[in-house]
């Protein structure tokens, strides 16, 4: 790059390292000239004696384009030479420093007016002949302060289709008159020039001080530029809410004529022109100069941010602008990052030649979301970023766009995805938009559409708000049609965001025999990047069952970047990604990263990027909070039920955990994965094992995502030992509390044993007791066994009596019968 003012006749090729002393050198003192480190006459960058001598060095070629006092070992060519003239702007003490190095300058230029003594024998037209074959950059900010003879050798060089590049400091209002000079002279051969101004100030000093000191004129000599065919003003420095510049269109003087006037001597051969980053003054009738550009066939405007402006909206901006692109008939590419209003949308389609737009909405929408914009039929590349409809009433001409090739639609409020059935030419489709413009009933007709588009390469759909993280995740559609998703055998980059992709349909989308060889990024996240955006993100089941990682792999030979966070059941092998010899970007995340995953995920070897989404962990019980310590410190932990943090207290966020339910990602997968060496770039959910017991201040400041440089960086390291400490600490504290709970252990079974004896010598007594009494009872048995032998013999007894009595009284009946017949006979 061009830096200030490299042509100034004062002192040439004189930077911070002079040739007659050091940097710091007042006319005398401790920098004292001839007894610095740095004295040309006699320290190792002598010019006559320095082993890159110009007049005996191996460099010296004696005319070539790249002569040694254009190369980095000249005398005069330091990398600081430049540094003089920026001090000439700064006032103050610099100025000072800058004069008194001049008065060096001069000194010796009269010594040695011609330059190298070589030279002066030379042909005088051989040095500008040869200087012509080097880089602009080169001739003009190095080799011309070589010398005068150099400098005039320089300017003097002719000038075919020169693409000039400056760089201006910060607060440089005006191009330096020695450029200006020089493009007087040679303009006719400069076919491109672009103006990178560093603006490093803040919003704040902007909002509290005179625009007007940070205002940017190019003076450009445009009358004899009749060559220039590109122009572009761009801020080099663009912050997200940085200031911007501020480009004067009406504030002008005889001397500095406005920038619409400049312009105005290039409408017939000027073909593209970049306003980047800037902010137009009084524009409300300024878009002239604009449609006084009837050549332009690219137009890049844009604006800067409105936080930096005072009046935060320019009254008419917007409409003077769409009545100015009417006139444009030539535009082929049109990029306008602006304030959008309804003539701006309608212009648009007037531009029959456009190819290229694109349209990002800049502030407060201008426009009504319903209102029409108009798109011209030739378009093959579109872009917008605006609050609009998609239909048959808003975008009429959506449908016509046969030829499209890119389309990226964003913020938009509704779309009618039947409008894209004659889009078969599209090679690049990006979709993002919140929940209600992309919805559930649109995805079919989509999907029908992607089924029948062979030409696809790049597919990105996007649901979601950034501003509500709570949007709901989006079904892909019904099963049967995901296999739409990768039938363009062409694709080099399939990324799905806040879509979810039906459970099981690996199948679909890697069916046997379909194979991407040119897929590179695959993104198929079936759970939000983050943990709080969606409580309810596994609704749906895992996309990818156990087999499909073989699938993927097979029909993905040559991916690059893959994203599985949560599509993936738990139990898959991970180690079947080794075969992916390209893949060095891999993000995985969910209950199936596990101490199993990532013994898997250590075998592959290639990674560079590897990103862990809140992993698998164990429920804590939540009975085991301490209320008290909540705040302090913490120990968090994602359940398996993916319901969000667990929190409580104790040191270091101690405190007793039920058993792990399933598997889950400790420090042991964590050192597998220490295994991939040639890691560069780790991300790491902060609800991981990696930041288990640190305190809140330390591991949780609203960002759920934690990055290292490798497993190298000192902060990793910083917080792996933290992290040992702290394991160290835990089990340390669990042995302490084991041995508790054994002391106390053996204490009950002590009391309990004593218990035991008693209840054994108060069981033995009841045992001598019952035995007493059963010895009672075996002698009363006894007894009445004795008893009942008598009374059985008693029975004998009486029976015998019995039949004695009745053998007697059978005898006296027999007599009597006798003695009773007798007296009868």
């Amino acid at each position: 790059m061009l830096q200030n003012d490299p042509f100034d006749d004062e002192g040439l090729g004189l930077g911070c390292c002079n040739t007659y002393g050091s940097l710091h050198n007042t006319y005398g003192g401790r920098f004292n000239t001839y007894d610095s480190s740095h004295n040309t006459y006699g320290r190792r960058f002598n010019t006559y004696g320095s082993p890159h001598n110009a007049y005996g060095g191996h460099f010296n070629t004696y005319g070539s384009p790249h002569d040694i006092y254009s190369g980095h070992y000249s005398t005069y060519c330091s990398p600081y030479n430049s540094l003089l003239s920026r001090y000439d702007n700064c006032g103050g003490p610099y100025s000072t420093y800058s004069k008194a190095c001049r008065t060096y300058g001069s000194y010796y230029d009269r010594c040695w007016p011609h330059g190298p003594p070589w030279q002066g024998q030379m042909p005088a037209d051989l040095l500008p002949h040869i200087l012509q074959y080097v880089d602009c950059r080169k001739r003009m900010n190095t080799m011309a302060l070589v010398s005068r003879a150099w400098r005039t050798a320089a300017d003097a060089a002719a000038v075919t289709n020169e693409d000039v590049h400056l760089l201006l400091d910060n607060n440089q209002g005006t191009i330096t008159a020695s450029l200006a000079g020089w493009l007087r002279k040679h303009g006719s051969g400069v076919r491109s020039i672009d103006l990178n101004y560093k603006n490093e100030r803040s919003d704040y000093y902007y909002h509290n001080h005179d625009l007007y000191n940070g205002d940017i004129n190019p003076n450009l000599p445009f009358s004899q530029l009749a060559g220039l065919r590109s122009l572009s003003l761009v801020n080099a420095n663009p912050q997200k809410d940085g200031a911007g510049l501020r480009v004067m269109l009406h504030c002008h003087t005889p001397e500095h004529p406005s920038f619409q006037r400049q312009l105005g001597c290039l409408g017939s051969s000027l073909t593209s022109l970049t306003l980047q980053s800037v902010q137009l003054s009084d524009i409300s009738s300024g878009w002239h100069f604009v449609a006084a550009l009837t050549s332009l066939q690219h137009l890049g405007l844009q604006q800067a941010p409105l936080s930096v402006c005072k009046s935060k909206t320019i009254a008419g901006s917007e409409s003077k602008l769409g009545h100015a692109l009417t006139a444009l008939s030539r535009l082929t590419r049109l990029r306008l990052q602006w304030e959008i209003d309804n003539t701006i949308k309608l212009a648009l389609g007037t531009l029959t030649r456009l190819q290229e737009l694109r349209l990002h909405a800049c502030g407060a929408a201008a426009a009504s979301q319903r209102s029409r914009l108009n798109l011209p039929h030739t378009l093959k590349h579109l872009d917008v970023n605006i609050p609009q409809w998609f239909n048959d009433d808003s975008t009429p001409d959506l449908a016509s766009l046969t030829g499209l090739r890119h389309l990226q639609l964003q913020d938009a409020k509704w779309l009618n995805t039947g409008m894209m059935y004659g889009m078969s030419q599209l090679t690049h489709l990006h979709l993002c938009m919140a929940c209600d413009g992309l919805n559930a009933s649109c995805m079919p007709p989509l999907l029908d559409v992607l089924s029948v588009n062979q030409q696809l390469r790049h597919l990105q759909l996007e649901v979601g708000n950034a501003d509500n993280l709570q949007d709901p995740m989006i079904l892909v559609g019904p099963l049967e049609q995901c296999g739409a998703l990768t039938s363009s055998s062409h694709l080099t980059s399939l990324q799905l965001r806040g879509l979810q992709l039906p459970a099981a349909c690996g199948k679909l989308l890697f069916p046997e025999g379909r194979v991407l060889p040119d897929l590179f990024t695959l993104e198929l996240p079936g759970k939000p990047q983050r943990w709080w955006d969606n409580d309810d993100h596994s609704a749906y089941g895992a996309p990818l069952e156990p087999g499909d990682i073989d699938s993927l792999v097979r029909s993905c030979p040559g991916l690059y970047k893959l994203d599985v966070a949560g599509s993936l059941q738990p139990g898959v092998d991970m180690s079947g990604l080794k075969h992916l010899w390209r893949l060095t970007s891999l993000v995985v995340g969910g209950e199936s990263v596990d101490d199993d995953c990532a013994e898997g995920l250590a075998q592959v070897a290639g990674l560079e990027t590897l990103i862990i989404i809140d992993p698998a962990k164990n429920e804590e019980n939540p009975e085991d909070r301490d209320p008290y310590n909540d705040g302090d410190l913490f120990r968090a932990s994602y359940g398996s039920s993916g319901r969000g943090w667990s929190w409580y207290g104790g040191y270091y966020g101690y405190g007793r955990a039920t058993e792990p339910v399933g598997s889950h990602f400790t420090f042991e997968g964590l050192y597998n994965l220490m295994q991939l060496r040639r890691l560069h770039h780790i991300g790491i959910s902060r609800n991981t094992c990696l930041f288990t017991g640190l305190r809140l201040s330390d591991a949780y400041d609203c960002k759920e995502m934690e990055e290292f440089g490798g497993w190298d960086d000192p902060q990793l390291q910083r917080l792996l030992d933290s992290n040992c400490k702290w394991q160290a600490f835990k089990k340390r504290k669990e042995r302490e509390e084991e041995r508790a709970g054994l002391q106390e252990r053996a204490a009950v079974l002590a009391g309990e044993l004593a218990e035991s004896e008693l209840q054994n010598v108060a069981q033995q007594h009841e045992l001598d007791d019952q035995q007493h009494v059963i010895a009672d009872l075996q002698q009363v048995i006894v007894d009445q066994q004795h008893e009942i032998v008598d009374l059985q013999q008693e029975v004998r007894r009486l029976r015998q009596q019995k039949r004695h009595r009745q053998q007697e009284q059978s005898t006296k009946d027999r007599f009597g019968h006798k003695h009773s017949r007798r007296r009868q006979s």
